[in-house]
């Protein structure tokens, strides 16, 4: 497990065996990349705490792995799960996150209007 604390919160990862033994699954830039689409995307107190798992399977596709990913994202509007799955470590963890914060900005608007807009102007 791979343990970080940031602006955005504490982000730890935790990744299969078969995921840490690749020879391309390097630590700091993806928790430089983590650290960085957290900054990009939220506001500074909004995640108090990430948890991502990510498991590398049997499949993969032009030498690249099929890779799930798991984000958990401790809030002030709640605990958000998503998952993502894709060919490659980054673009699985990018849908993933952008999942994730999505749902968070979908609780925002709820919290702050009492329903979800769609809902509102429907």
């Amino acid at each position: 497990m791979i343990a970080s604390t940031t602006i955005m919160g504490e982000v730890n990862i935790e990744a299969s065996e078969e995921l840490r033994d690749m020879p391309e699954f390097n630590r700091d830039a993806l928790m430089d990349y983590i650290n960085s689409f957290l900054s990009k995307y939220t506001v500074a107190g909004e995640i108090s705490h990430t948890d991502i798992y990510l498991k590398k399977f049997e499949a993969s596709h032009l030498g690249r792995p099929l890779v799930f990913c798991n984000v958990t994202l401790s809030t002030q509007y709640g605990i958000i799960s998503e998952h993502g799955s894709a060919w490659g470590i980054k673009q699985a963890l990018r849908q993933a996150m952008k999942s994730s914060l999505f749902k968070m900005e979908k609780f925002a608007e709820e919290q702050a209007l009492g329903t979800y807009a769609e809902e509102a102007y429907a």
